[in-house]
C-alpha cells in the first residue's frame, strides 16, 4: 500500500479494532499475502502458522561481516525516520567497516555505497 514503515504503526493500531474477515481478506488478496509485516516481523497465516526467522542482532555481527538488514524491534517514529533518511531498508545488505572500541558503535555501507556511524542506542534493535 506503499505506506512508509514510520506511518504502519499507527494504522495499524487503529486497524485492530476491525472485526471484518472480509475485510481482512480482501486486504491480504490486495497486498499478494504478505509473509511478514513492514517491520519484517513475521505474519501469521490464516491457521496461525508463523515462519522460523533464525536471526541476530547487528551488534553481534564482527567487522567485515556483510549481513542482510532483515528486521526492526523498535516502531519509534524517529527511529525510523532515522533508517529512512539514509535509505536503510528492509533486505539491505550491510557490511560492518568499523567498531569502535569505546563504545561498540559501527560505521556501516549499505550496498557497497553510502557509509554512515550507527550508534550504541540504535544498534541493539536490531
Amino acid at each position: 500500500m506503499n505506506f512508509g514503515w514510520e506511518n504502519v504503526h499507527e494504522i495499524a493500531e487503529q486497524l485492530e479494532h476491525v472485526h471484518s474477515q472480509i475485510f481482512f481478506d480482501k486486504m491480504d488478496e490486495i497486498l499478494d499475502y504478505p509473509k511478514f509485516d513492514p517491520h519484517g516481523e513475521p505474519i501469521p497465516d490464516k491457521d496461525g502458522n508463523i515462519i522460523a526467522q533464525d536471526l541476530q542482532k547487528l551488534s553481534n555481527c564482527e567487522i567485515g561481516e556483510t549481513v542482510v538488514f532483515a528486521s526492526v524491534t523498535l516502531s519509534d517514529d524517529a527511529f525510523l525516520t532515522y533508517l529512512n533518511d539514509r535509505k536503510l531498508l528492509l533486505n539491505t545488505k550491510v557490511k560492518i567497516t568499523k567498531i569502535e572500541s569505546f563504545d561498540k558503535s559501527m560505521t556501516i555501507e549499505i550496498d557497497g555505497k553510502k557509509k554512515f556511524s550507527v550508534r550504541k542506542l540504535q544498534r541493539r534493535y536490531w
